[in-house]
């Protein structure tokens, strides 16, 4: 690493090359994912090349970082796609380059060239405030329009779930007959991506009649089958495949 010597008092040579190599070597030790190893060597490696990577860590400032590299970068980004960059890609980029100064103070990296701690000059970086979710509900023609192009009832009760009750394609096609309490008129997911997904949900009143069919509809079809809600095609104890969640739709 360009001669540098961590344990031998000589991190006031570090540069910013040798600083990001360091910094990823540490985050593959913490057991971070290949995917993230490569998102950060991603958004860094923008800044190393503008920046150089025999630069100082030192010299690097606030002003350096925000007025001038993310300002080209900025507009190289636009100029290239024709339009500009996300806010979520801005505030990656900008997280990983604060993540990386953080990681040099913490570990007492952040030095002049005569040995002096220096302070770290991304502490008070600004990064773009994350984008308000958006709202993609259907307007009600278009949710119309949706469940009439449905051509099977296992079709029309998959677009009825996911519309009235805005859970996601993995919770459907895992729900279970004793899921769905008519008499409270709950849905219980039990089956879900995190902790926190597992819920209880209020089973809505235009939600009611469709699901009512569909039982209907399965009890008559197949009246043996008393397992998951919706079962895949022909067959009766196994649950439908996720992937055709999203197809219907």
């Amino acid at each position: 690493m360009d001669g540098v010597v961590l344990l031998g008092g000589r991190a006031s040579e570090l540069r910013l090359g040798a600083a990001v190599d360091l910094y990823l070597g540490y985050q593959r030790r913490r057991g971070r994912t290949r995917e993230t190893i490569r998102s950060a060597s991603s958004m860094l490696g923008p800044f190393v090349a503008w920046a150089g990577s025999d630069t100082h860590v030192a010299q690097i400032t606030r002003a350096s970082v925000e007025l001038e590299f993310f300002a080209e970068w900025y507009e190289e980004f636009e100029a290239r796609h024709g339009y500009p960059p996300s806010t979520s890609t801005s505030r990656c980029l900008l997280g990983t380059i604060k993540c990386l100064f953080q990681f040099l103070y913490e570990f007492d990296l952040l030095r002049l060239p005569d040995g002096t701690p220096a302070r770290n000059p991304l502490t008070r970086l600004d990064i773009p405030p994350a984008a308000p979710p958006r709202q993609n509900a259907l307007k009600p023609e278009a949710a119309a329009a949706l469940l009439a192009a449905a051509q099977t009832p296992r079709e029309r009760i998959i677009l009825n779930l996911l519309r009235w009750t805005g859970m996601r394609a993995g919770e459907a096609a895992a729900l279970t007959t004793t899921d769905i309490d008519l008499d409270r008129r709950e849905i219980h997911i039990r089956v879900s991506k995190t902790q926190r997904g597992i819920r209880s949900l209020p089973l809505l009143d235009p939600l009611g009649d469709p699901l009512q069919q569909w039982l209907a509809y399965r009890d008559e079809s197949d009246p043996a089958c008393d397992s998951f809600l919706i079962t895949g095609r022909g067959s009766c104890g196994a649950s439908l495949s996720m992937a055709s969640c999203p197809l219907c739709v």
